[in-house]
């Protein structure tokens, strides 16, 4: 626990240490080499070059330049435009969205009838020769299907019928 304490305490007075030290501005040169190269640095390489040695004078931080009138009322308007094209391009995704949910709900209204015509075309019951019987379905080669086969291809259909989102 001690130990940690103390650790801790140089942390914080190295911290403190570092940030009330004094800020002295690097001074930083530039040279060219023999060979057409430009240099930086904080002293030149070859202090025989000291004469066409150049001080380079830092900038601390960058002032952006005042605009005129002209040059903020050109802007404003600039901004002005960006904002109405970002409006524009806006609406016209939502009104894309609208149409595509619009054509989905179509498809699906399409469907559904085409569900509910072959659910009831398939669940009817008919008379022939004073029998009950269903419309029969006939399968890949032309035979008919059973009764049975064709209540579960019903079923598969009302099942298919809810899944769509039909009502």
């Amino acid at each position: 626990m001690r130990r940690g304490l103390v650790s801790y305490v140089a942390i914080v007075l190295a911290a403190c240490a570092t940030l009330l030290a004094p800020i002295v501005p690097a001074e930083v040169y530039r040279w060219t080499d023999e060979e057409g190269n430009v240099h930086f640095g904080d002293k030149p390489k070859d202090p025989e070059l000291m004469e066409q040695v150049n001080k380079v004078d830092i900038i601390e931080s960058y002032q952006p330049t005042q605009r005129t009138p002209q040059e903020q009322s050109a802007y404003k308007r600039q901004q002005d435009a960006l904002r109405r094209s970002r409006q524009v391009y806006a609406e016209e995704d939502r009104s894309a969205r609208e149409e595509a949910r619009a054509k989905q709900r179509e498809m699906r209204a399409v469907r559904c009838g085409e569900l509910k015509a072959d659910i009831a075309k398939l669940s009817e019951l008919h008379l022939e020769s004073g029998v009950r019987t269903y419309y029969y379905l006939a399968d890949e080669e032309g035979q008919s299907v059973t009764s049975q086969q064709q209540k579960a291809y019903v079923a598969e259909l009302k099942e298919e019928y809810a899944k769509t989102g039909c009502r």
